[in-house]
């Protein structure tokens, strides 16, 4: 029995590795003009081959340092522990780390997370940073939105889209149109100037405001609760509690019927393996939901395999989330066994949501869904793949 489950379980593992491995690289090398380029080490230079003078196709490095010294007519993508970009970018880039440093130029979208973050040249598209500490250099000229989140963010260059921005200290010196302002204390230095309206929540009064051109929308910054004042009352909580459950029972209900109604005879088979082959689908169930979490953990320790790591992991979660409604079906047809599919459901799945909303049962009746949930989906995959290679 146990060598069954095995097979079972590692058969469907491969199979769907073998699906994403693919799903991965089409993603990756997607479009006729767009080869992947991979780096990795431990200090990494992003260099052309040889007899070229730049990178085609999109760009993807992980190491300690990263350096980029030619331009790359595609993406960029890079996460390590200090990222130079000295050449410029044809479309986005995306980076992670913590010191970044961009001197050229990006053509697209820059997405960058780190501790300190250095912009020193233009970016068309929109920037969206988080860090620590956050600088726009002077000269500088960002063409769509600017979202920044960090400790302290320094603009000293041009924003022609909106800005948004919030952090402890904000310091602006440059030209920009709207500006959303969240901060313990926000600096407008000599030669700022806002040409739109500026919407600020700060802790201080700042100065030079007759260089914002537009309307100043201040609100008061928030204030800290008395501990009275930090507890709900019990029909606040009630009242949480009940819109939290019928969004919760609204939104897996059309779920639900969707499955029911694209998946009829898928959902029948499996929820029928749940009652036929209880203890083998509970065994499976247990395995997945602790095997895939720890397979992603281990894909993604290697050089290229966090994007793999992160496209099994949603797919896991899209299962998960949907194992719960042949525990539903389930319920719902002991409860009304000659009623509709679609109102065996819907009564299956409100009694599911109550049980899991009580404290204790509740934990138990959401780990007993997923487990029987997982188990049969494992289950129906193993006996479809082994019809099918009967038939040829």
């Amino acid at each position: 029995m146990a060598y069954q489950l095995s097979r079972y379980t590692g058969l469907c593992v491969n199979l769907t590795l073998r699906a994403l491995f693919v799903a991965f690289i089409a993603l990756c090398f997607a479009g006729t003009a767009s080869a992947a380029t991979f780096f990795s080490g431990d200090s990494v230079l992003v260099v052309p081959e040889p007899n070229a003078s730049s990178i085609s196709g999109n760009v993807y490095a992980a190491g300690s340092t990263i350096l980029q010294r030619a331009p790359v007519e595609g993406d960029f993508i890079a996460a390590g522990r200090l990222i130079t970009l000295s050449h410029g970018v044809r479309d986005d880039v995306i980076l992670a780390g913590q010191t970044i440093i961009i001197h050229a130029p990006v053509g697209g979208d820059l997405r960058v997370a780190g501790q300190s973050i250095f912009i020193n040249a233009d970016v068309a598209g929109e920037v969206i940073a988080m860090g620590q500490e956050i600088v726009i250099g002077e000269n500088v000229t960002v063409g769509g939105d600017l979202i920044a989140r960090g400790s302290t963010i320094t603009l000293e260059g041009n924003v022609q889209g909106e800005s948004d921005l919030s952090g402890a200290e904000v310091t602006l010196a440059g030209t920009y149109a709207n500006v959303t302002v969240a901060a313990e204390h926000l600096a407008l230095l000599q030669g700022a100037m806002i040409s739109g309206n500026l919407n600020y929540s700060v802790g201080n009064e700042p100065e030079n405001l007759e260089a914002v051109k537009g309307r100043l929308i201040k609100h008061a910054p928030p204030r800290e609760l008395s501990p009275d004042e930090e507890k709900p009352s019990f029909l606040t909580l009630l009242t949480k509690w009940i819109l939290h459950t019928a969004f919760s029972y609204l939104s897996f209900l059309v779920v639900g019927f969707l499955l029911l109604r694209l998946f009829k005879k898928q959902v029948q088979e499996t929820t029928h393996l749940i009652t036929e082959k209880t203890g083998a689908t509970i065994l499976i169930g247990a395995g997945t939901l602790l095997l895939v979490p720890l397979s992603c953990l281990a894909i993604a320790l290697t050089i290229v395999g966090v994007p793999l790591a992160l496209i099994i992991f949603a797919l896991y979660s899209v299962l998960l989330y949907c194992a719960r409604l042949f525990l539903a079906v389930l319920a719902g047809a002991w409860l009304l066994p000659r009623k509709q599919r679609y109102v065996q459901f819907a009564l299956g799945w409100f009694i599911v949501l109550l049980f899991a909303s009580i404290p204790l049962i509740g934990g138990m009746v959401k780990l007993a869904g997923a487990v029987t949930g997982l188990g049969a989906l494992v289950l129906w995959t193993y006996q479809v793949h082994t019809a099918r290679k009967k038939q040829k």
